[in-house]
């Protein structure tokens, strides 16, 4: 926090903009390599080449946590847009099943986006103001065209840039992480209802990590609310983290440009964590998941880890 309540990260996305469009030699070519990948395909990830690859990936993801495969939903006029994200949509595919898993299991009426593209939060933080600003207007188009009443995505970044252009776009409908819409929208004693119906791990002791772009760019609310119903799920013992509001490593595109530095800022949160020894950490982000489920893996730790939408479906008695 800035003493003059300067707001940097402003002050350095500007910065950014300036040099990607005056001084382009001097941005990262990781950085370039990755704008491009933007502009070419409208996603942080090169998509799959094989839809049949695909889904064999995502299948093998849902077999790994035990949880079916219902068909996507696109539905215009629907209550809700689920907005996956880049990384949801194209790798960790087990956060973008469950959240449909948990969606029809409370009997939201909901749809997916007709096109998956990127929020332009990547773009943004290169300081690709033209691509930031074409896949804005791509998915105000989507909102608009669908109709609905309230988008609710499971990415951190996502929530936080999708807050900003639908307050510039004036969209008029409201955005929501997941945990927050289910505490608000479904509520705290129906979820804690369903989950003791559900399946029991016979008592874990569970570690949250709290992202960046949530806790400091959208709400700490929000993190309550992921509290709140981790609470609500029997046999599970929250534990303090002790470095809970210590940045992944993965946050403002560090990894891709400075590795070692990403590397440092993850082991410190490796090195409280495997000092509590959890049986799981969990993350309402999917950047923050693979980060320390990677790192964790890299020191040969047995901590499992979890995206909290999956972590929340796998507590619900759906049918295998």
């Amino acid at each position: 926090m800035c003493p003059k309540n300067v707001d940097i990260p402003s002050v350095v996305i500007l910065m950014r903009a300036r040099i990607f469009k005056r001084r382009s030699d001097l941005v990262p070519k990781s950085l370039l390599q990755l704008s491009a990948t933007l502009t070419k395909y409208g996603l942080a990830f090169t998509p799959w080449e094989d839809e049949e690859d695909k889904a064999e990936s995502r299948d093998a993801r849902l077999e790994r946590h035990g949880l079916p495969h219902i068909e996507d939903r696109i539905k215009p006029g629907a209550e809700v847009l689920y907005y996956p994200g880049c990384q949801a949509e194209e790798r960790s595919q087990e956060i973008r099943e469950a959240a449909k898993l948990i969606l029809d299991y409370f009997g939201i009426d909901f749809t997916l986006p007709t096109e998956m593209s990127c929020c332009g939060l990547p773009a943004k933080l290169i300081g690709d103001e033209e691509t930031a600003r074409s896949l804005a207007s791509r998915l105000t188009e989507q909102v608009r065209s669908l109709k609905v009443r309230a988008v609710i995505t499971t990415c951190a970044g996502c929530t936080s840039r999708i807050l900003e252009i639908a307050e510039e776009e004036n969209w008029g409908v409201p955005v929501y992480h997941m945990v927050e819409f289910l505490a608000e929208r479904v509520g705290i004693d129906r979820l804690g209802a369903e989950f003791s119906k559900g399946a029991s791990e016979g008592g874990i002791t569970v570690t949250v990590h709290d992202p960046c772009h949530l806790i400091r760019h959208v709400s700490r609310l929000v993190m309550d609310s992921a509290l709140e119903i981790l609470g609500a799920i029997p046999d599970v013992e929250l534990a303090d983290s002790g470095v809970a509001d210590s940045c992944c490593g993965g946050g403002g595109l560090v990894g891709y440009h400075a590795a070692d530095v990403s590397s440092l800022v993850t082991a410190r949160n490796i090195e409280a964590i495997t000092r509590r020894d959890p049986d799981r950490v969990v993350a309402p982000c999917p950047l923050c998941t693979s980060q320390i489920e990677n790192e964790l893996y890299r020191h040969g730790s047995g901590i499992e880890v979890d995206d909290l939408t999956v972590f929340i479906a796998k507590h619900l008695p759906l049918r295998r």
